[in-house]
């Protein structure tokens, strides 16, 4: 009896060590990747960078964000730690910065005389219920062009591989 208990508890317990050493993860190697993103030349300073995979394979979709001097690092959207990068592939990339897009409403505020305190939280979740339900996207101002947030229109693509990725990109208004 002595043995058979040894028989399945010295390789369980060489199983949870094994767990234990390696870490619980997908097993994926990422790659850092930092960069630049500038509009006309000039450093664009809160814009989301994302990397979608061109095609299957081992390669995740990761995204980051720029800071005032245009600066990004990626992080893989699966749960990455922060400046992980993602990992060795293709990619089309996408850069959009937006905004809410509130002239429609000031508009309408100065035609009707209302005050120009923001609206409640109720007000904003009802109008947001009636966007929805009218199928409506997003009321958002694009301070990037608008091809830079579509894969199949930016252009933009990148390879991702071992070892440290510095990667730009300049985009031109009125593309």
């Amino acid at each position: 009896m002595t043995t058979s208990i040894y028989r399945f508890t010295v390789p369980a317990l060489f199983f949870l060590m094994s767990l234990l050493f390696t870490g619980c993860h997908s097993g994926l190697r990422t790659e850092y990747v930092e960069g630049t993103v500038t509009l006309d030349g000039k450093p664009v300073e809160g814009a989301l960078v994302t990397f979608i995979p061109a095609s299957g394979g081992t390669a995740r979709v990761a995204a980051g964000t720029t800071d005032v001097r245009g600066r990004y690092t990626l992080t893989t959207a699966e749960g990455g730690r922060p400046g992980r990068g993602t990992t060795e592939g293709d990619y089309q990339v996408t850069i959009a910065k937006r905004t809410p897009d509130t002239s429609k409403e000031k508009h309408e505020a100065a035609e009707t005389g209302k005050s120009e305190q923001p609206p409640s939280r109720e007000e904003m979740a009802a109008a947001e219920r009636a966007r929805r339900a009218a199928g409506l996207p997003p009321p958002f101002l694009y301070l990037t062009p608008r091809k830079y947030n579509n894969p199949q229109t930016s252009g933009l693509t990148a390879t991702v591989v071992r070892g440290k990725n510095r990667l730009h990109f300049g985009m031109v208004s009125g593309d």
